[in-house]
């Protein structure tokens, strides 16, 4: 029994003072429990000894620490009620840790709340108030202490942060359509979000000769950050930035953050940005439109070179993006946006034809969809060259209407081994798919924009690039045709130039 507690049944109906008695075991099993608590508080107190010196976050407090001092404090306890401030101390470290299915106790009213539930989660939530369920609101923007970060413990000099966040402001977040990044200053960011500092950063790494040794530094940051945010119920809008970032460039971990920031975009609703920002003329909802355009984009290109189903289907504001050119807020960069959302439109629908490969031939029947899609790209291009401002920009959508051209042609190759013959009602289209792929070539390699520009551009269409540069060596020494269709020797000896 406790010595702090009341008297024992038998001692009060005897009107006695209860005492309570020890045995010699209860004794050493006390001293022993003291000694274990004392030895894991040295361990702890090294434990901060070595992350103040290296830098580190300090570790959690020890619990048994709180409960010790809130033992040896009973006036505390009176001001609190009995029992509050024991259980306080109990459970309050622990509870920011807690993700499980743990009681809201202050729900945030919103309509869903008060109405009838506009979608079946929230029956769920109103009559179990679980706050797992539901979804966080985005928080506001909130500073961090620069401090906390890799540069501030030496992993990487703050000269060479600085170099390599010019070069991302300044080049790289061009090709993003400058949505990437909105911060002028590193300090500014750094204290903003970690985490799409560590983005940026190690993107632009990878972009410059002189950070091969930066790039797994870097690297190594985001990828900590995170796992550590991966459970996080709220993410801000600058956290959903350092996903687009990664995903349009990093192409080892691309896919797994994609499908990842779309599902936490629209827990923050970000889906909706374009209707607000058409309704309301807002440029925070236009910035939301700007960042979830890119996450389709993301998407669409990953859809297409790992021919896989795109996560997103049948959204609205990728459908409607002429509605979001026409809005006052839109600036000239969204043009360029746009073009892009209008060129994945029309291969989404050549995706959705072919489906996935399964290796059979392509159907004869396909051959009119094929000139159908021909000219849907061939209206593109001429759209687009006439609106876009500017000669790199133009020269972007035409090398983009090269990969596109590539990919439709490309599936009538399907199903055909090494020995099989081009069937002859795909003759026509197998010599567009060889001209596509060596202009591509050309193209990249002749034109001195397009070819400065190689440095920087996202990983799908270094992809693309490389697909083109494959096709013409595997179609040289492996397709067979019914007839030929230009001497092979001339296409090897091209193709092999430019992969070397």
């Amino acid at each position: 029994m406790d010595e702090s507690g009341p008297s024992c049944l038998r001692c009060s109906e005897g009107n006695l003072g209860c005492v309570l008695g020890k045995n010699l075991q209860s004794i050493i099993d006390e001293k022993t429990h003291e000694a274990v608590l004392q030895d894991i508080e040295n361990l702890h107190n090294t434990l901060r000894e070595v992350t103040k010196k290296m830098g580190l976050p300090e570790p959690a407090a020890l619990q048994s620490s709180t409960l010790q001092k809130a033992a040896e404090s009973p006036s505390q306890q009176s001001h609190s009620g009995p029992g509050l401030t024991t259980n306080a101390a109990r459970f309050g470290v622990a509870g920011q840790d807690n993700h499980g299915p743990s009681c809201d106790n202050s729900p945030k009213i919103s309509p869903e709340d008060e109405n009838l539930p506009h979608v079946p989660i929230h029956s769920l939530y109103a009559l179990t108030k679980l706050r797992a369920l539901r979804s966080p609101d985005a928080p506001e923007g909130h500073s961090s202490p620069a401090q906390d970060d890799f540069i501030a413990r030496g992993a990487l000099r703050l000269e060479d942060a600085e170099r390599l966040f010019r070069l991302y402001r300044d080049r790289l977040d061009a090709f993003m359509y400058g949505v990437g990044c909105k911060y002028q200053q590193l300090d500014e960011l750094r204290r903003k979000s970690p985490i799409l500092a560590a983005a940026t950063l190690t993107v632009a790494s990878l972009h410059d000769p002189q950070s091969n040794s930066l790039y797994g530094v870097c690297s190594s940051e985001f990828r900590r950050l995170n796992e550590r945010s991966m459970f996080d119920r709220r993410v801000n809008r600058d956290y959903l930035r350092a996903m687009c970032v990664a995903s349009y460039w990093l192409s080892d971990m691309s896919w797994m953050l994609s499908g990842y920031a779309i599902r936490r975009a629209a827990e923050c609703n970000l889906h909706n940005s374009y209707t607000r920002a058409i309704q309301e003329k807002s440029e925070e909802a236009a910035d939301g439109a700007r960042l979830w355009y890119i996450l389709n984009i993301c998407d669409q290109h990953l859809a297409t070179l790992y021919g896989r189903p795109a996560i997103v289907q049948e959204d609205s504001s990728m459908q409607q993006w002429e509605s979001f050119l026409q809005s006052p807020i839109s600036t000239e960069e969204d043009k360029r946006l746009a073009c892009q959302v209008a060129l994945l439109g029309i291969i989404g629908s050549i995706r959705e034809l072919f489906g996935p490969d399964k290796g059979q031939p392509t159907p004869r029947a396909f051959v009119h969809q094929i000139t159908h899609f021909n000219k849907e790209l061939d209206h593109w291009i001429k759209h687009w060259s006439e609106t876009l401002s500017g000669r790199f920009p133009r020269k972007g959508a035409l090398l983009h209407f090269h990969f596109a051209k590539l990919h439709l042609y490309s599936h009538i190759f399907r199903g055909l081994s090494g020995d099989s013959p081009i069937p002859h009602h795909f003759l026509d289209c197998a010599a567009t798919a060889i001209s596509v792929a060596t202009s591509t070539i050309d193209f990249i390699n002749t034109d001195p924009d397009v070819a400065a520009g190689v440095v920087g551009m996202p990983s799908y269409l270094h992809c693309m690039t490389a697909f083109a540069c494959m096709f013409l060596p595997a179609w040289c020494s492996g397709i067979h045709l019914a007839r030929p269709l230009e001497p092979r020797g001339r296409w090897f000896d091209s193709s092999r130039r430019q992969l070397l």
